[in-house]
């Protein structure tokens, strides 16, 4: 499961680490940004091509901002709006190619999510307390992630969501799930459309030993309001740490 995470970088950092030649998209002006939220507008890359109507004809990778999380849209039979309804924002990698909704975006398009780890929360009792995970010592992270565009009204909207695969032995003692890691010698595997199934299904293992680290940060991160500096600041203690 990932459903928050963190772009404590600024533009230039990520421009330049993942070797960005286009962007497509005003830069918004509050990077660092702390706390990503489902349905907030981030920064995506994608591979050569991905957008050949609106990108100039340059060899690199491209970066947009785009919507975390697909709309649901099977409840517009029940008369719902799709964009008003809880985004769509993690796909299991293992069922992926068995959905419809993820099966065409698994094969033809995935793109890299930029962050500096992902947060989830332990509970105790009814409280629940948010960890960081991150390269130890910082860094960036990057996740695996698929797209697709959808029109909205008269215009278009590109979304995004995260892969996620079973846990790692950091992982394990709080969920089940983790977001599937990747290095940076397998991004262009992973942004290739024409790369075999068999060498993608193997990009989404649980991330190595020694991948992640987790440390306690505030318990502000409970509302997706904030998103500043200050959530860093770890205002309570895992005292369940496992050695």
């Amino acid at each position: 499961m990932c459903g928050r995470y963190q772009l404590g970088m600024e533009w230039d950092e990520l421009l330049a680490h993942y070797r960005v030649t286009q962007e497509l998209f005003e830069r918004r002006s509050t990077l660092p940004w702390y706390n990503q939220a489902p349905g907030q507008p981030s920064p995506v890359v994608f591979g050569e091509g991905a957008f050949q109507d609106e990108a100039e004809a340059a060899q690199g990778r491209v970066l947009r901002t785009c919507r975390w999380g697909f709309p649901p849209l099977w409840v517009a039979r029940r008369g719902k709006d799709p964009w008003k309804e809880r985004p769509l924002v993690n796909a299991k990698s293992e069922e992926a190619r068995n959905k419809a909704t993820w099966k065409k975006p698994l094969a033809e398009r995935r793109c890299l999510v930029p962050t500096t780890g992902f947060y989830e929360w332990i509970r105790r009792d009814k409280d629940r307390f948010p960890l960081h995970f991150r390269p130890p010592g910082g860094g960036i992270l990057t996740l695996a992630g698929i797209w697709s565009a959808y029109s909205k009204g008269d215009s278009g909207r590109v979304c995004f969501s995260i892969l996620t695969t079973g846990p790692n032995d950091t992982m394990r003692p709080v969920h089940d799930r983790m977001p599937v890691i990747l290095a940076p010698e397998d991004w262009d595997t992973w942004l290739d459309p024409d790369a075999d199934d068999a060498d993608i299904d193997a990009l989404c293992a649980p991330a190595p030993a020694g991948t992640l680290e987790a440390v306690e940060v505030s318990t502000a991160l409970n509302g997706w309001q904030a998103y500043g500096e200050e959530v860093l600041e770890a205002d309570w203690s895992w005292s369940e740490r496992p050695a």
